[in-house]
């Protein structure tokens, strides 16, 4: 008897093991076409059913036997294994990646709209123009979503590929995202935006690479902080930018304010006020809209307390508030010429004293609950 419990419970394994080599693909250990094809059924009978968005993104390495002729087999290999990696790595949970062609990927984007999925493959885009072996390796990239270009699993899939050759067409390292009735458009009204974003952030680190290296931390505690708060992709990536130029007023400030080794007085603030307000005029129209408001609307306190409107509670857009409270800690846990840095369990009690004051609770329970993942607690003796 327990000879044949034990033989059950190896073919049970078996089973179970059989199952998973058939989902999985075996040069990326990504999931395969097969998977995809049975994820997709569920999430878009959920978004059909709750009225809510799903994007599919492919992503297509252009002329592999080019790559094959000039690295070799395994240089391909290396470079699908380390794309599979740079995707992976901008996975919210709810999302999927698949190997689902010899040089090819899909990714799923739950609650997501073609606009974030866009955000996504720009990222893609820059992430693998960065590393060694996918520096040079163009990549073609369409997107389809639920409800605006399809209404099944089929109608999906058929969007998004006629989208890759759609980005095929207009030629190498384009995103293309489906048309509604008209095949499919090219995003270039989108990439030059994103390189004015660019252009923006290299001002900054131009001009004070200190604080543009600050904004990078801001952008991506908050970033962390909004994946908590179940911040869809086009929310996170619009978080990331506003959390990289609000700051960009700064530009103007004088060297004697920006770098005062001390407190500044009434004039030096209005300066900095000033100058802030001007960074969010320069970038009116170049960002998205919620960027823009993030940016407007950072300054604000959660009681009414803030400036420049006086907003109260949720009247203060979501990013702002996420905003205020990464940029506050990370101006806490920074060492000043005139002060020392506050410990990271300090900064998380004095935002924790603040919260429903100046800042958003919610957001600040958040920000506690992701450091506490790294070990960092909020907690003082009159916790214990």
């Amino acid at each position: 008897q327990d000879d044949e419990r034990m033989m059950r419970g190896e073919l049970e394994q078996l089973v179970g093991d059989l199952k998973e080599m058939s989902i999985t693909d075996w040069l990326t250990g990504l999931r395969n076409r097969l998977y995809l094809v049975d994820r997709l059924q569920g999430e878009v009978d959920r978004a059909l059913r709750h009225d809510r968005s799903v994007a599919l993104m492919m992503v297509v390495i252009e002329s592999p036997e080019a790559v094959v002729s000039i690295r070799g087999q395994n240089g391909l290999e290396r470079a699908l294994r380390q794309l599979s990696d740079v995707m992976t790595g901008l996975l919210r949970n709810e999302d999927v990646v698949c190997r689902t062609g010899d040089a090819e990927f899909a990714m799923l984007l739950p609650e997501s709209d073609a606009e974030g999925a866009w955000f996504v493959a720009e990222r893609i885009r820059e992430a693998a123009g960065n590393l060694v072996d996918t520096a040079d390796v163009p990549l073609s990239i369409g997107i389809a979503s639920i409800p605006e270009h399809a209404d099944s699993v089929d109608t999906l899939m058929q969007t998004s590929e006629k989208a890759v050759y759609a980005a095929q067409g207009e030629g190498e390292n384009k995103t293309v995202i489906s048309g509604e009735r008209t095949g499919a458009r090219p995003t270039d009204g989108r990439s030059g935006r994103l390189r004015t974003i660019d252009m923006l952030v290299r001002l900054l680190a131009l001009r004070d690479p200190a604080l543009a290296e600050r904004s990078r931390r801001i952008a991506e505690l908050a970033v962390s902080v909004g994946m908590r708060l179940h911040l869809d992709t086009a929310e996170l990536e619009h978080l990331r930018v506003a959390a990289l130029v609000h700051d960009l007023g700064k530009v103007g400030v004088p060297d004697a304010i920006l770098h005062k080794p001390g407190p500044l007085d009434e004039l030096e603030w209005h300066a900095i006020r000033e100058h802030r307000a001007q960074g969010v005029d320069l970038v009116a129209g170049v960002v998205p809209l919620s960027v823009h408001e993030a940016m407007r609307s950072a300054t604000e306190g959660f009681d009414g307390s803030g400036h420049p409107l006086g907003l109260v509670g949720e009247q203060i857009p979501k990013l702002a508030r996420i905003l205020q409270v990464a940029d506050a800690y990370t101006a806490m846990t920074e060492s000043r010429p005139f002060r020392q840095s506050l410990s990271p369990e300090e900064a998380l009690l004095e935002l924790r004293a603040n919260g429903g004051r100046q800042f958003d609770p919610v957001v600040v329970d958040a920000i506690i609950n992701h450091a506490e993942t790294f070990g960092v607690a909020a907690s003082s003796s009159d916790d214990c």
